[in-house]
């Protein structure tokens, strides 16, 4: 792995815990058991994520030299990505999409449940899933030819990636 690469992939790791977690420590938030749980599943989806980058012959190009400079570009990064997830979810046919969705679950639920804790769970769960899109794949988007996804290959890569990515949101509701 280049170091390039390597640079590219810290700094992936450090924004994943910023979109997700904030300003909050992971390991804090979550504990040491359920923190492990997640650094194995944060790897994974950097795996998935990493093997997409092949299938599109998209070779990241990051020059940072320490460690502290990774995780300030990944802070710096991760906020822009959370403020154009925030922007993309409050486009008219997203967020009729998104009350849709909201209503749907509010008919589904018991008496009890406060209609305002779903939304702003099925909220919160959207931005951090458009943030990590943006953060984690919007440039190699934009930078090469995605249709080269559309095989069975790239398919089966996408679709783990999209489950990999909403077990990492996951781990913020526990």
């Amino acid at each position: 792995m280049s170091k390039s690469t390597q640079a590219m992939n810290l700094s992936k790791w450090f924004g994943i815990d910023k979109i997700l977690f904030g300003k909050r420590s992971p390991k804090e938030a979550l504990g040491e058991g359920e923190f492990q749980k997640y650094n194995i599943a944060k790897g994974a989806l950097l795996s998935n994520l990493f093997e997409i980058f092949k299938i599109l012959d998209y070779n990241p190009e990051l020059e940072l030299k320490t460690t502290r400079e990774m995780a300030d570009f990944a802070c710096q990064s991760a906020e822009l990505a959370l403020g154009h997830a925030r922007n993309v979810l409050t486009h008219e046919d997203v967020s009729k999409k998104i009350s849709s969705e909201i209503n749907s679950l509010c008919e589904k639920a018991d008496e009890k449940t406060n209609t305002r804790v779903i939304a702003e769970e099925l909220i919160d769960r959207n931005i951090k899933a458009t943030a990590l899109d943006v953060y984690l794949m919007e440039d190699a988007i934009e930078k090469s030819d995605i249709s080269v996804l559309k095989n069975s290959e790239g398919k089966i890569m996408v679709a783990a990636y999209k489950k990999l990515r909403d077990a990492m949101i996951n781990y913020t509701r526990v």
